[in-house]
This record gives C-alpha cells, structure tokens and sequence, in this order.
C-alpha cells in the first residue's frame, strides 16, 4: 500500500522560523531542512497529538520563565494556574534522496490590494512571536505504521519582522560597530555562521 499524505492547519505563534535561511540536519551530510518552532494553546497542543501521534513526544511544555529564557519574548497565551505553555518543532529536509524537494517551504502574507496571499519568502524574516498558521504534511507511513508532521508552508496574519542580533559581542555591553576595523576575514566567508545557536533543541 503507499504511503499516504494528507494536510493539517495549526493555529498559533511561530518561532525560530528557519526558512528563508534553512537549518542544520545535523547528520553525517550537514543536510539542510526547513523548520520552525509553533506556540500552541492546551486546546491545540492536544489535537496535534493526536493527529501527529509520531511528533507527540517533541511537544515541549515550558513555565513563562522557561519560554522567555528560550524565546526571548513572552508567551502569547495565558499558561493558566498551572504554567504551562506548548511548543513543537516542525520540519521538511530541503532535500530527499540528492534532490530539493518539489515544493518548497514557503511564507504567506495576505495582500491588503488583493485578499491574495502573496509569497514573503525572500522579503521578510519572521520574528518570534508572529501570529501564524502553518500547513503541514499528514505523512502516513504504511511500512513503519506511523503518523508525523512535515511542514509544507507558513501563512504570516500578524508579522513580528526578526531583528539581527547586532555584532554578536551585545552581552559583554553597548558596541560601537564603527569603531571595528582590519576585519580578519571578507563579508563573504567571515569565519563565523550566521545562524543563531537557539541553545539544545530536540531533532529525534
């Protein structure tokens, strides 16, 4: 039997969106995948599960302390008495077997001149905290008898544009970036990556 593959929508905030510039596998190859991370509300968190029973054990639950630590932005929904607030790690490798996927990751925004989404890949980066729907792949697994997200496209309603981190020197005080001179290395290969280390994460 083949494998099937049908679409589910999640309603949330999105964080550590990693499509215009694609993350790390971490694998043998350094393989490339599109991901990002989805704020989700108890209600939503269940239904996830439920769909995605392979992806229910990346559901992460942190206190309001915890989120702010990692996100560096409050939580967007209320954590209740308890405090406790979801989050799931999305992705889709940029590529299967040597070759890119046939439909990239891509990141929507509503046009105010048409009502059409229009394609903001390229344009804008996603801030944490962004109101957002993601679309993902129901990937059935015939042969392994399994269930799991993959994410298939990002629709921006409320965009938080992603600010730089600056220098990257910003912990040790307020810099001076036009004081910097005799750069070691050119602007294309500074020696350094331009993805931000977002701490341990979980890609089981």
């Amino acid at each position: 039997m083949a494998d099937k593959k049908k679409t589910h929508v999640v309603n949330g905030y999105v964080h550590y969106v990693k499509v215009q510039n694609p993350g790390s596998t971490f694998n043998d190859t350094n393989d490339k995948q599109y991901e990002c991370t989805i704020e989700m509300d108890k209600k939503t968190m269940k239904e996830f599960k439920k769909v995605f029973p392979a992806n229910a054990k990346g559901v992460k639950e942190h206190t309001k302390e915890e989120f702010i630590e990692k996100f560096k932005v409050e939580p967007q929904y209320d954590g209740g008495e308890d405090d406790e607030h979801y989050t799931v790690v999305v992705k889709q490798p940029v590529k299967v077997n040597g070759k890119p996927i046939k439909r990239p990751v891509r990141v929507f925004m509503k046009s105010e001149e048409t009502g059409k989404l229009i394609d903001i890949t390229q344009e804008k980066e996603v801030g944490n905290g962004s109101k957002a729907a993601v679309q993902l792949f129901i990937y059935e697994n015939a042969k392994w008898n399994t269930v799991s997200a993959k994410l298939q496209a990002i629709r921006v309603d409320e965009l938080v544009e992603y600010e730089g981190g600056g220098s990257g020197y910003d912990e040790l005080g307020d810099v001076d970036e036009s004081s910097f001179s005799d750069p070691q290395f050119d602007d294309e290969d500074d020696g350094f990556s331009d993805e931000p280390d977002f701490g341990d994460e979980d890609y089981d």
